[in-house]
């Protein structure tokens, strides 16, 4: 659906729907991290949920810099892989690591509204989260509403202000493209491609595979192994 400021409505009747939705906007800092500093360092022969082996054969190393996809068929671990990354990193003291789940309520639900959720009951700068949020089309109504009323696309955009808010340094997405609009689309694979700092994701989308992962592992029955290195897609047109 598309979106339309409320001065727009209330200052005069549209004789038709636009066909474009508006442009939203957002990026990160510049990252000031050490090119070769080592991010993770992960091996383990088998990983266990329930007694049930679902990981086999591990060994990541990633270092800074690195846009790395993990792809495989579903139901290989894909996720599993993710969250224990993330569980490996987020207490860590000398990055900053955000993190976007397949199931957006997994990190939203002891929250209420929006505010709530940028605010994480801190004393945050207010007008600052209401300019980034407007930024990407966030409505009053939004703004001030519960989180439940937002569409799984509004909360990945939410979810991403707040990664930019808190600055952060390694971005762990799991399908970060799947509920964004394919007009939106374009804005975060650029975002993210441009991206100086870590992220370490799993995608199906093709179009984000090619223009923001500069490597793809994939992930096997018996072991995760790099498929290709990448050349992001702009800088192979710019040559």
């Amino acid at each position: 659906m598309l979106k339309i400021s409320r001065k727009k409505l209330e200052s005069k009747a549209l004789k038709q729907i636009p066909d474009l939705e508006e442009s939203v906007f957002f990026q990160f800092e510049k990252i000031n991290i050490p090119k070769n500093k080592i991010i993770i360092q992960l091996e383990f022969p088998e990983f266990k949920i329930d007694n049930k082996v679902t990981l086999k054969n591990i060994k990541l190393d990633i270092n800074h810099n690195t846009h790395l996809c993990i792809i495989g068929n579903n139901g290989s671990g894909k996720t599993t892989l993710l969250k224990c990354i993330y569980e490996k990193l987020k207490n860590r003291k000398d990055i900053i690591v955000g993190y976007v789940p397949q199931f957006y309520d997994e990190i939203l639900r002891k929250y209420h509204t929006v505010l709530d959720f940028m605010t994480d009951n801190q004393m945050e700068d207010t007008t600052k989260i209401r300019k980034y949020l407007a930024n990407m089309n966030f409505t009053n109504d939004e703004l001030l509403g519960k989180i439940d009323n937002l569409s799984n696309g509004t909360k990945a955009k939410l979810i991403l202000v707040k990664l930019v808010m808190k600055k952060c340094q390694v971005l762990i997405l799991d399908e970060p493209t799947r509920n964004i609009s394919p007009l939106t689309n374009p804005v975060i694979r650029k975002v993210l491609k441009d991206f100086s700092g870590t992220i370490i994701s799993v995608s199906h989308d093709r179009k984000y595979i090619e223009e923001v992962m500069n490597e793809v592992y994939i992930l096997m029955e018996n072991e995760v192994k790099r498929k290709r290195k990448l050349e992001c897609k702009s800088k192979r047109q710019n040559k």
